[in-house]
């Protein structure tokens, strides 16, 4: 193989680690934590949420129900999916995944948060 073959191998390598690393990145809001995401309930308001945890990375709306999306996984599915969602401003559902089985969930109504793994939810919130 020549030199300049050689080179292209090389670079083809590097933009494919590259593109690799950009899909395979999960992304988190920056102020979110374990300690401050287990401070929100069903009932807070969107203000509570938003001092509590900071800015969604994204925001969805459905109907009446808006929903702050704090962590979304990668295109790769690494990485978890968290979100707050609100009806008529107050939280009416917490929600935690990663490749689609819960690992927590909160609704209004609900006494208390249910908890499927409570290590795999704090190694979620570990970067």
């Amino acid at each position: 193989m020549t030199m300049t073959g050689k080179r292209c191998v090389v670079a083809l390598i590097v933009v494919g680690v590259v593109v690799l690393f950009l899909i395979g990145r999960p992304s988190v809001a920056p102020e979110l934590t374990y300690n401050k995401f287990i401070q929100i309930a069903p009932g807070m308001s969107t203000d509570d949420v938003l001092k509590a945890i900071g800015a969604p990375l994204s925001i969805s709306v459905v109907g009446n129900m808006v929903c702050m999306n704090y962590a979304e996984q990668s295109l790769l599915g690494l990485g978890f999916e968290m979100a707050v969602c609100c009806e008529d401003g107050l939280v009416s559902s917490i929600g935690v995944e990663r490749y689609d089985l819960g690992l927590y969930w909160w609704r209004d109504g609900d006494p208390k948060p249910q908890i499927k793994d409570e290590d795999a939810l704090r190694r979620a919130f570990k970067r």
